[in-house]
């Protein structure tokens, strides 16, 4: 039956009514059909036929979460947080309706992705959906740095990819604008010439520059040992004989357990923390120097939190 059941993502079979069924076997305790259920949806994602719906998605991995903690699957419940965070990060995990300890892992996590938005936006005259929001040429949508799942209408069809959005972003779904563009006015075939500048009043700039090249290559180290370390947290079974000086078996092995995955995640948070900072500040720096646009003196960087 449930060997069965993993095999619906060859079917596409759309998200609502796999989230629906992965529901009804959490409602009837039945946590390794939910697990199929879940995992068959994931699967199909890329292969939806149709935009996803916000709240399919947000439901899939509420549920992903809480059968991950009833099989005491901690590592996989603070993943399904964060997907949950990525889209909704202010209200998407509830203590009366997702339990207690869900909601614990959202309150850790959640803030810091509530306060790191990025701009996604179409560049032509198709329609793109992140996260079943969706989003066209002209507009802007603010999510959350996280995973996302991104939907581009074709020429040939829907689109799904899951995707990490860490920084602005430009869509193209490969269909032409609607409005044709606006003839160019009469005029000048030739520019007037800009006025010279000093190269002495070209140093801040250069110096802008260079140190917004220096600041994004630190970012970009930064989340690098960050997406080394999530890697690595998602395979580490953390199956270790002793844990906070307790040998496996003794009643203290599961809270040393527990607090070891805790630190580990706050080590991964803290990395991606710095390296969006580095990388932004080392952004506008860059584009400031190279434009000529005004730049603070001394700039610096801080990252804050609640770890």
């Amino acid at each position: 039956m449930i060997a069965w059941l993993a095999g619906v993502a060859l079917a596409c079979e759309p998200l609502a009514a796999q989230v629906v069924a992965a529901r009804a076997a959490v409602d009837d305790a039945e946590i390794a059909v939910a697990r199929a259920h879940i995992d068959g949806a994931y699967k199909t994602l890329p292969c939806q036929e149709t935009p996803a719906s916000t709240q399919d998605l947000l439901a899939l991995y509420r549920l992903d979460g809480v059968v991950a903690l009833a099989a005491e699957d901690r590592a996989r419940a603070v993943y399904a947080v964060l997907r949950a965070a990525a889209v909704d990060p202010v209200s998407a995990i509830d203590a009366e309706r997702d339990g207690p300890e869900l909601a614990s892992l959202f309150g850790t996590y959640a803030p810091a992705l509530a306060e790191n938005r990025v701009a996604v936006r179409v560049a032509d005259g198709g329609t793109a959906w992140v996260d079943g929001r969706p989003v066209r040429l002209g507009e802007v949508l603010e999510v959350a740095k996280g995973e996302h799942l991104v939907q581009i209408e074709s020429p040939d069809g829907l689109v799904s990819t899951l995707e990490s959005v860490s920084a602005d972003r430009e869509l193209r779904t490969g269909k032409l604008v609607a409005v044709p563009p606006e003839p160019a006015t009469p005029g000048s075939a030739l520019p007037p010439p800009a006025p010279r500048v000093s190269r002495r009043a070209d140093v801040p700039s250069r110096i802008a520059w260079i140190s917004g090249l220096a600041l994004g290559a630190a970012g970009g180290a930064a989340l690098g040992m960050a997406w080394t370390s999530e890697r690595n947290f998602l395979a580490e079974p953390y199956q270790d004989d002793a844990y906070g000086g307790c040998a496996r078996g003794e009643p203290c092995w599961a809270s040393g357990r527990a607090a070891e995955i805790d630190a580990d995640a706050q080590r991964i948070r803290l990395f991606y923390a710095a390296g969006y900072g580095l990388t932004g500040v080392g952004g506008a720096l860059f584009v400031g120097g190279v434009t000529g646009a005004a730049v603070r003196p001394r700039p610096t960087v801080q990252v804050t939190g609640a770890w």
